[in-house]
């Protein structure tokens, strides 16, 4: 797995890809493996383009960053330190802004599949520091700023297992709400369904993805 990181509180996850600009935005295509990466200027940035001549499609070249041994599904930036979420094991590990030493942070139940974690906003009743995560069976966890605590915070009302996507309602389109997409790669039942989950864990349905092929696996944005 590679994670590129494409501006110093926003980082994106792929898998044998690269990220291409046109201008207006950025599109992850596949290309070759790699471990944790910056910007080709060394630092995190998803303003440095690249271009091979007139007209050329802007590109943004990374380098690996920080390997991390780690089998992962999600990478998040607190705003002091990196937390990797290793697959399967659902083992947290933290590192400094270097990238390394991995450090052990918390630990969820164990779960086939991916789960996604996203920092708390610290605002609208949601406490700075916590990390909220998303795990295939659709509960959702809150770990204090410390890892030391881990608990429920909420269970979506959906049945089959996710790899789905977590983030928050930073514009109050729903209540600045926490938004969890379920839906599953290679399931037989295409799609997934997005809830609305606030600062007292109650989940609400607010959407679906009900296209064939279509789910949320990167973060969602309101």
């Amino acid at each position: 797995m590679q994670v590129g990181v494409v501006s110093p509180r926003r980082l994106v996850a792929w898998e044998y890809r690269e990220i291409w600009y046109d201008g207006t935005r950025i599109t992850p295509r596949y290309a070759g493996r790699g471990g944790l990466h910056r910007g080709s200027r060394g630092r995190a940035t998803g303003a440095a383009t690249h271009r091979t001549g007139i007209g050329a499609t802007p590109v943004l070249h990374f380098r690996v960053f920080a390997r991390t041994g780690l089998r992962l599904t999600d990478v998040v930036w607190t705003g002091a330190r990196f937390l990797y979420v290793d697959n399967t094991t659902n083992r947290v590990a933290a590192a400094s802004p270097s990238g390394r030493p991995l450090t052990p942070f918390a630990a969820m139940p164990r779960q086939v599949e991916e789960t996604r974690c996203r920092p708390s906003p610290g605002a609208h009743g949601f406490a700075a520091g916590d990390i909220y995560c998303h795990a295939p069976d659709n509960k959702i966890y809150r770990l204090s700023p410390d890892g030391k605590r881990v608990a429920v915070f909420a269970t979506l009302p959906h049945v089959a297992r996710s790899d789905g996507a977590l983030t928050f309602d930073t514009v109050g389109a729903f209540g600045y709400s926490l938004l969890a997409a379920t839906g599953r790669s290679g399931s037989a039942s295409p799609g997934g369904v997005v809830f609305a989950i606030d600062s007292a864990g109650k989940a609400r349905r607010v959407g679906a993805l009900s296209s064939a092929g279509r789910r949320c696996t990167t973060p969602c944005r309101p």
